[in-house]
């Protein structure tokens, strides 16, 4: 039987529908697609999915909006009963805050983190490999600054010096994402214009290499 995987979109300003739609035909699986901040969680209890994907958001977790908590602890209900859940950007964040961890801006100034740029796995856990890097879309202010220890750093950025891009809760199936490996094309804020399309375009493989390793370790996907 085919899996369903729901995608949740917390969007703020402008549905992320161009990444919705390269989601569906990347894994080819029907997709359902949900808006917390709409309908709060009951289209997700409506329609059980066999595993989670949580996308960006403008707002951030200091705002402790209506539909955070319901949303993080419906989620981290289903992690309990094993059902793997994808965290990307927001999603890593609203999640690795509900575990306990802490969070910031990356800068005082709260300067907006754009473009690309590369993580390097530093442990080989749930279908990733330690060594491996991925050049992957970035747009955020927010980062997880420390961790609790229910969970553990899976990879890093090394040149700027950023922990925890990579993040896994050490017995439930979640992984946390900071940057966008769901980004499409015109996601990618390249200001390096001599290989910009080299590099948006090595971006929009190499997330489309984490999300389904991510979902093919939990046998999502074939």
């Amino acid at each position: 039987m085919m899996k369903k995987i729901a995608v949740i979109d917390p969007y703020m300003v402008t549905p992320s529908l161009s990444c919705f739609n390269h989601l569906v035909d990347l894994l080819g699986l029907p997709l359902h697609y949900h808006l917390p901040q709409v309908t709060g969680h009951k289209t997700l209890e409506d329609f059980p999915a066999d595993g989670y994907i949580v996308l960006g958001s403008a707002s951030h977790v200091f705002q402790n909006l209506s539909w955070h908590r319901p949303l993080a602890e419906f989620l981290m209900a289903k992690l309990q009963k094993k059902i793997p859940v994808l965290g990307i950007c927001f999603g890593h964040q609203l999640l690795c805050h509900a575990y306990g961890a802490e969070l910031g801006f990356y800068r005082p100034d709260e300067f907006k983190l754009t473009g690309v740029r590369t993580v390097e796995v530093t442990k080989s856990a749930m279908g990733l490999q330690a060594g491996d890097k991925y050049l992957l879309s970035v747009s955020h202010r927010q980062v997880v600054t420390k961790l609790s220890p229910v969970l553990e750093e899976l990879g890093r950025d090394n040149e700027l010096s950023l922990s925890f891009d990579l993040v896994r809760h050490r017995e439930l199936p979640f992984l946390g994402v900071q940057p966008h490996p769901e980004a499409i094309p015109l996601y990618c804020n390249v200001e390096r214009p001599a290989n910009a399309d080299a590099m948006v375009k090595q971006a929009r493989q190499d997330g489309n290499k984490l999300i389904t390793t991510f979902l093919r370790h939990h046998s999502l996907v074939s």
